[in-house]
């Protein structure tokens, strides 16, 4: 090595005689508060209340069966009779409507859509149950024909 290097390194460890100082850091912890919540549960007690039933006993008032028979009105369209050139019976025209009982008063039945010959050459078509009860023309002849014209020749006699 020559010598200027020697005499500079001479110089050096002269200088750097102590070993440096250690330095060593110290940490000094900081506390921290957390804040912490309690919840205490609150409980509302609940009373519940069941009524007591008590049965009734209610009595079905009881049927008598009625010894009279019942009644039936309808209400029927109402046809005049006539005779044709042939002198042949023949249902006339439509005259209106009526209600009509059967029997005496409204003790039989009729069928409905069927023809009866009534008096004064008149026939009579059930066409449904009347509502209304308000003198009902009495058919007596309970002979039911299955059109106009055949009840036309009963009613013309």
């Amino acid at each position: 090595m020559p010598l200027t290097e020697r005499l500079y390194e001479k110089s050096q460890a002269s200088v750097n005689s102590a070993p440096p100082p250690t330095v060593s850091a110290t940490v000094t912890p900081t506390p921290t508060v957390t804040p912490s919540i309690s919840i205490t549960p609150s409980v509302t007690p609940s009373v519940s209340i069941t009524p007591t039933v008590t049965p009734s006993i209610s009595v079905t008032p009881s049927v008598t069966p009625s010894t009279s028979v019942p009644t039936y009105y309808y209400v029927a369209n109402i046809y005049g009779c006539t005779r044709d050139n042939a002198n042949q019976p023949s249902c006339g025209q439509f005259i209106g409507q009526t209600t009509i009982a059967n029997g005496a008063p409204g003790t039989g039945t009729f069928t409905v859509g069927k023809y009866y010959s009534g008096s004064a050459n008149i026939v009579y078509q059930p066409i449904g149950i009347s509502t209304s009860y308000s003198s009902p023309v009495i058919v007596a002849n309970a002979v039911s024909f299955s059109n106009c014209a055949l009840a036309c020749s009963a009613s013309l006699v």
